[in-house]
């Protein structure tokens, strides 16, 4: 990590008022995050495509697939450092995203669909898939095809996905958040 970004970092956490905290931050920054970030680097070929596979996952089907888990064994710094080594790994792609991200709001906002579309399409091949992405899709559908095109994409995703009952139930709430005659407390009153 160079100095300008330990500095932009500095000034993230400055309205932290806990010092150990932030001595433990920095500590762990200047001694640890390239090592780290080093480590996830220089990874075997498996282990860095597992790893892809975990961030970018490249259908509905993977989503969900890798249960999150906690190592008691690592302190907060070290589980900060790790996150800043991922977060510098896939630092292109991140960016890439925003970018691409930003694009598809402004063709929505503009209501040109057809281009939201594509850049959805370019999204899911280079990011892979995600809950916000199906969530888009649900809306696109919504707009383009109606509320029928919404459900049919919503029994496509839960056809793919019919193992995990948590990411369908996830999709049953996007899919009636995207619906253009929900107001916010029909979604609301549907959610609790």
């Amino acid at each position: 990590m160079n100095r300008k970004q330990r500095r932009d970092l500095a000034k993230k956490i400055s309205r932290i008022d806990d010092s150990d905290f932030k001595r433990r931050l920095f500590h762990s920054i200047l001694t640890s995050s390239s090592d780290a970030s080093e480590k996830v680097l220089n990874m075997q070929v498996v282990q860095s495509e597992r790893l892809q596979g975990v961030f970018f996952p490249k259908s509905i089907k993977k989503l969900g697939v890798c249960v999150p888990a906690i190592n008691t064994e690592m302190d907060y710094t070290e589980s900060l450092c790790y996150a800043i080594g991922l977060c510098e790994v896939f630092c292109n792609e991140l960016s890439e995203y925003v970018r691409l991200k930003n694009a598809y709001e402004n063709c929505v906002f503009s209501c040109n669909y057809i281009e939201a579309e594509e850049i959805i399409n370019e999204i899911q091949d280079k990011m892979g898939s995600s809950l916000w992405l199906c969530g888009q899709r649900l809306i696109l559908a919504e707009q383009s095809s109606g509320l029928e095109g919404n459900k049919r994409l919503l029994a496509n995703y839960i056809d793919e996905n019919s193992r995990n009952m948590v990411i369908n139930t996830l999709l049953e709430f996007l899919s009636y958040r995207a619906e253009e005659n929900t107001s916010l407390n029909n979604y609301n009153e549907k959610v609790d």
